[in-house]
């Protein structure tokens, strides 16, 4: 679960605009390069995240899903239409 959270802060970064590549986000989180495409890779499994494109040095960049549930709804397993 800890995973999720970490997902979580790194859709909202990308959301926020603060991060849009995996550099950006591992830079602005914390986090090293391997453990950023880690989790990008998970948000993008999940659908949260989708590759948006490729910036100036060719490194793919990532944008939000929009129209995705809230955590809230997955949990409650159907209750959101």
């Amino acid at each position: 679960m800890a995973d999720q959270t970490l997902v979580d802060e790194v859709v909202e970064a990308v959301r926020s605009g603060t991060a849009s590549s995996r550099s950006e986000i591992a830079a602005a989180l914390g986090f090293s390069t391997g453990r950023a495409t880690t989790l990008i890779g998970h948000a993008i499994r999940t659908r949260r995240l989708r590759l948006a494109g490729r910036d100036r040095f060719q490194s793919p960049t990532y944008e939000v899903v929009q129209g995705q549930p809230s955590a809230v709804c997955h949990e409650l397993a159907g209750a959101c239409i």
